[in-house]
């Protein structure tokens, strides 16, 4: 009898207590944060219906999930204001280990309607890292989501006329990146991404200024992500400029001026892009690639005047992009297509030759779906080379 209570003693210790769920009082900070504080690694905090206007952020440090009542019932808004670049999220995740970080079925919005705040910013002291956020909408936002660094997923959400939906801010240089984290050149195959799939962006209001939807995404600096089966809704109210994907130069896709951080580059598959347009011409770039190495766009379609390609080495400290490959792009209604390719406008253009459109060799994609959603993943065959 007593090997047999010390047996089952060492097994609970081993595999650890159950989880628990915590039910916050409200959806008010105070309630929220007080529910957050009673939760350990791999709890659940349950947030019931309700709305709340919140005028600090959350930090969040602990390994635990923070589930909603869905996106009908449970609605945050961001009272906050800041100038671009020190915007308040709702949410500011700091995962310091590899264990999950989940944020789930959650309204959140600007209430300022002015782009003065952020909806989840993600910053972690250790890589790799594993943050999924999903079925949530994000409303109106500065950055919808901001991701420094992690590796993850947000899979199954809806972005709303954010100035920009998917914001990569990156490794600012050598020293800030953490000692656990190893990466390879480029990181292609491999989970060091973090990858947003199966989500819906609709910009309704497109015109090329503040509040009215600027960047589908940017990279600030060198940091892996991934956009795949995605739909993006543009109605155009004007002729803009802007770009749907901007990476940065020597801050984005991706050589910085430290070029041993040049092994990062964003993949872009299989999305589909629909745009409203009430233009006669087509200014936008659906990519402008200033510098980097390992960017690959390929298997996406687009209907109406989606812009084009632009690849330059911009700022002038760039190198021009490496290993950077566009194939099986098509389009419909539009003698504009998204697999032309223009190398204007940079400190300087680089020569288009014919290895752009060709399909990376070497190149094994990452199963779909991804592997932290908990379903079987498939690996699809890739595309035949497009010249």
């Amino acid at each position: 009898m007593k090997i047999t209570i010390i047996l089952a003693l060492s097994t609970l210790l081993a595999f650890g207590a159950k989880a628990a769920t915590i039910n916050a009082a409200s959806t008010s900070l105070t309630d929220v944060q007080t529910a957050i504080n009673s939760a350990s690694t791999g709890d659940t905090v349950q947030l019931p219906t309700g709305t709340s206007h919140w005028t600090a952020a959350i930090s969040l440090t602990k390994s635990i999930t923070i589930l909603g009542n869905g996106t009908a019932n449970t609605k945050i808004f961001n009272d906050t204001t800041a100038s671009q670049g020190l915007e308040t999220p709702v949410f500011d995740l700091k995962p310091g280990d590899n264990q999950l970080m989940r944020v789930s079925a959650i309204t959140f919005e600007d209430n300022n309607d002015a782009m003065t705040a952020d909806g989840i910013d993600i910053d972690p002291t250790v890589l790799p890292t594993k943050v999924q956020i999903d079925n949530c909408v994000f409303t109106g936002f500065s950055f919808a989501v901001k991701n420094q660094t992690a590796f993850g997923v947000c899979y199954s959400c809806t972005f709303n006329n954010n100035n920009v939906s998917t914001r990569n801010q990156g490794f600012f240089n050598t020293a800030s990146i953490p000692s656990s984290y190893s990466f390879t050149v480029p990181a292609w195959g491999t989970q060091q991404y973090f990858v947003w799939e199966d989500d819906t962006f609709n910009f309704t209001n497109w015109g090329g200024g503040k509040n009215s939807g600027n960047y589908m995404g940017d990279t600030e600096y060198p940091a892996n992500y991934m956009i795949r089966h995605c739909t993006f809704n543009i109605a155009r109210n004007a002729a803009v400029v802007t770009d749907g994907f901007d990476m940065h130069g020597t801050g984005g896709c991706q050589t910085p001026s430290n070029t041993t951080l040049n092994g990062f580059a964003p993949i872009i598959h299989d999305n589909n892009w629909v745009y409203t347009n009430n233009e006669t011409v087509c200014p936008s770039k659906m990519l402008d690639i200033r510098g980097g190495n390992g960017c690959l766009f390929y298997n996406n379609t687009g209907s109406g005047c989606t812009g084009n390609i632009q690849i330059r080495a911009d700022p002038g400290s760039s190198q021009e992009p490496l290993n950077t490959y566009f194939w099986n792009n098509t389009q419909a209604g539009s003698s504009d297509s998204i697999s032309s390719i223009t190398g204007s406008g940079g400190t300087s253009a680089p020569v288009l030759n014919t290895n752009y459109f060709t399909r990376e060799a070497y190149y094994s994609e990452m199963p779909y779906p991804h592997p932290l959603r908990g379903v079987k993943p498939q690996l699809l065959p890739l595309s035949p080379s497009a010249h």
